[in-house]
C-alpha cells in the first residue's frame, strides 16, 4: 500500500543489490519501481524478475513452484531489496511464512548473510545459526539482562544508601 500512496509513487529503489553494473551503466543506481524497470544483467532469469517485479510491487505475493524453480532465490532477493530501501525508512518488520521448519531455516539463514536482527518464531528449527534468534531465546536473554540490570540497581541503591548513613 506504502507504493501506491503518493509519496511512495514517486519512490526510487536501489537496484543495485538485483542489477549487475546499473551504476555503471546509466549512472545511477536509483529507479522509480511504478516504472517500467530497466533491462541490465542480473542473476534471475525473466519469471524470477517478474515475480520479484510483482512481489514489490502488489500488497501481497505468493511465489509457488515446484522444487528448484528459485523460490528461496527470488525471496532472498526480494527481502534484500525491500531492507535496502523501504524497511529502513517505515522500520516495519517483514514476515516470512514457509510450508516446512526446512525451509524457514534455510530463507532466515539466507537473510542472516545480509540482515542481523531476525526474530524466528517457532521450535522445530534445526539450524544452529538460527538458535539465538528464536524468540524464546530472545525472552529468555532479555529476561537475564532485565534481572541483572534489577540486581545492579539494587547494589546502587544499598551502596547510595551506605553512603548516606556514613556522612549524616
Amino acid at each position: 500500500s506504502y507504493l501506491l500512496s503518493p509519496e511512495g509513487a514517486r519512490e526510487r529503489f536501489n537496484f543495485s543489490c538485483i542489477f549487475d553494473g546499473l551504476d555503471e551503466s546509466i549512472g545511477r543506481s536509483t529507479w522509480p519501481v511504478l516504472q517500467p524497470w530497466p533491462k541490465f544483467p542480473c542473476s534471475m532469469d525473466e519469471s524470477q524478475l517478474k515475480a520479484l517485479k510483482y512481489a514489490v510491487t502488489t500488497q501481497l505475493a505468493l511465489i509457488p513452484g515446484p522444487p528448484g524453480t528459485g523460490k528461496t532465490f527470488v525471496g532472498l532477493r526480494i527481502a534484500g531489496l525491500l531492507l535496502q530501501n523501504v524497511q529502513q525508512r517505515l522500520g516495519t518488520p517483514i514476515l516470512v511464512i514457509c510450508y516446512t521448519n526446512h525451509a524457514l531455516d534455510q530463507f532466515l539463514e539466507g537473510i542472516m548473510k545480509f540482515e542481523s536482527e531476525i526474530v524466528r518464531v517457532g521450535g522445530r528449527s534445526q539450524s544452529e545459526a538460527l538458535g539465538s534468534r528464536n524468540v524464546v531465546q530472545l525472552a529468555m536473554q532479555t529476561n537475564r539482562q532485565n534481572r541483572a540490570l534489577y540486581d545492579c540497581r539494587q547494589e546502587q541503591a544499598r551502596i547510595q544508601a551506605e553512603i548516606h548513613a556514613l556522612i549524616t
